[in-house]
């Protein structure tokens, strides 16, 4: 039975709600859950990858896992919780209106945490409303919740995370990623996550759009074009022979129930649209109105249960639940969390690859890590029993060897969210390296078979041999496959040649 008025409504069962409710309720608030779907999660649950991030976040942990960790600390708080329920309104005195199956019910609360996430952006072009035309998310939820795939020939509009991300699951699943196009001049996404398709046979084109779809009664095909200032290149059209197109053009935050309550909205870019206006607390122009996650602006799952424990704090605080003093302490290393977590670092200094390959050279099995980019990821350096990787503050690092420490042992080749660690032995046998690299695809390899190996374009660069596949239970399903492969191709072969085959029409 729903109480007349709770201490804290939480709207969103999300990362940032699911959070945020079991923060506020360690502070002794009665905290009620509300959220549209069936089950706790939100967009975690249809996540099958493993995450960036620290530790606390729980890096290179699957997202739906991280999703039932969470659900069982609101659990375990004892929070009340309303699924299937959309709160469709925000009224005077914080009066939330609530549809359920069984009716429309009223609760009034004295603060309110809105996570109520962002909604998926959609692309209008000729063919747009014809069957097989979706959004990634869609195809996501369809592929890794109902275990059905959308299509079997998929182009992916869009080269951000989440365009690269599903792409990868696609093809985990089975299905063919004919291409994926990208607007822009450069892929908006990490480059690891690129690099991952890329070395699978998918070719990410930039500075391309799709025009049209082509079709009777569903997607039979789609006409794409290369871009100069923003306009098609004549002559640049390729028909591809595709039956699902995946739109994956950007994310919206969910900003109605925040204006509904009075807020102030202002458009950021950066944000993903409209957005509510807010203090570093998290707090809106609306007194005991807070709002956490994409709903204040879109950024990645780590950000979001950060911003759950940020809203959480300051509610608290709010309501005198907590003492000013400690909520000031609480919400600076918060923020410090938050600062690390968004930051970027575009000085890496990269070591040339003849020097790297100088100081493996003899030393038998050591690790590679190809990490390009400054992102916010340590799985490697808390992988490494020995302490051989390192990372540090800010987590931006880019992963730093102590070659004398690392044996070679392949823990963070499993444990990256990138798979961008590989551990080569130069000297295996006579002419003769080994590559050990992660595998997460269907069929296994096997011992002793002769496979093709690709550089991380997906280019074949030779052939190799099958010397073992490892997958303990610890490697969360990353098989680590090692390959015997001619030692002059060491520096190149990174994945094993997935079959694939693209057909151009017209």
């Amino acid at each position: 039975m729903l109480p007349g008025i709770v201490d804290i409504a939480v709207v969103g069962g999300g990362p940032a709600g699911l959070v945020a409710a079991a923060k506020a309720a360690d502070f002794g608030a009665g905290v009620l859950l509300i959220d549209e779907n069936q089950a706790l999660g939100g967009q975690l649950t249809k996540q099958i990858h493993k995450f960036f991030g620290s530790r606390g976040h729980w890096a290179g942990v699957r997202g739906y896992k991280i999703a039932a960790r969470l659900v069982e600390a609101v659990q375990a708080a004892g929070i009340q919780v309303m699924t299937d329920a959309v709160a469709y309104g925000i009224f005077p005195d914080k009066v939330l209106g609530i549809a359920t199956p069984k009716g429309s019910v009223s609760v009034a609360a004295k603060a309110i945490i809105l996570a109520t996430g962002a909604n998926e952006k959609a692309l209008a072009f000729p063919g747009w409303t014809l069957p097989g035309v979706m959004t990634a998310g869609a195809a996501q939820t369809l592929a890794n919740i109902h275990r059905v795939l959308p299509g079997k020939r998929i182009l992916m509009v869009g080269a951000g995370n989440v365009g690269l991300i599903v792409s990868y699951q696609l093809l985990q699943g089975g299905a063919e990623v004919v291409a994926v196009v990208e607007a822009q001049p450069h892929i908006g996404g990490y480059e690891v996550h690129a690099t991952k398709i890329k070395s699978l046979g998918v070719p990410v084109l930039t500075s391309h759009t799709i025009l049209k779809a082509v079709g009777r009664e569903s997607v039979e095909g789609a006409v794409i074009a290369a871009l100069s200032s923003g306009l098609p290149v004549p002559g640049s059209e390729k028909m591809l022979e595709v039956d699902t197109i995946c739109l994956a053009v950007g994310l919206t935050p969910a900003y109605e129930l925040a204006a509904m309550a009075g807020c102030r909205l202002h458009f950021s870019r950066e944000a993903g649209g409209w957005v509510p206006e807010y203090d570093a607390t998290l707090a809106t122009g609306v007194p005991g109105v807070f709002v956490a996650g994409d709903a204040s602006g879109v950024e990645e799952a780590s950000t979001a249960m950060e911003e759950g424990k940020l809203a959480a704090v300051a509610a608290a605080k709010y309501l005198g639940l907590i003492a000013p003093a400690a909520a000031a302490g609480r919400i600076e290393a918060i923020a410090a969390g938050l600062a690390e977590l968004r930051g970027r670092n575009f000085s890496i200094n990269h070591e040339k690859n003849d020097q790297v390959w100088q100081k493996i050279g003899g030393r038998g099995p050591k690790v590679i890590v190809e990490c390009l980019e400054g992102i916010p990821c340590n799985p490697c350096e808390t992988a490494c029993p020995r302490g051989a990787i390192k990372v540090g503050r800010p987590i931006t690092n880019i992963p730093a060897v102590d070659l004398d420490k690392c044996n070679g042992c392949g823990r963070c080749v499993a444990a990256c969210p990138g798979q961008a660690c590989f551990v080569v032995n130069l000297n295996y046998a006579e002419d003769t390296a080994t590559v050990s690299l992660p595998w997460e695809m269907l069929p296994w390899p096997e011992q002793g078979q002769i496979v093709k190996m690709v550089d991380r374009e997906g280019r074949e660069v030779c052939t190799g041999r099958v010397l073992r596949v490892t997958n303990p239970s610890v490697n969360d399903r990353t098989a680590v496959v090692t390959v015997a492969v001619p030692r002059e191709m060491a520096p190149s072969a990174r994945r094993l040649a997935r079959q694939r085959k693209v057909v151009e029409v017209g």
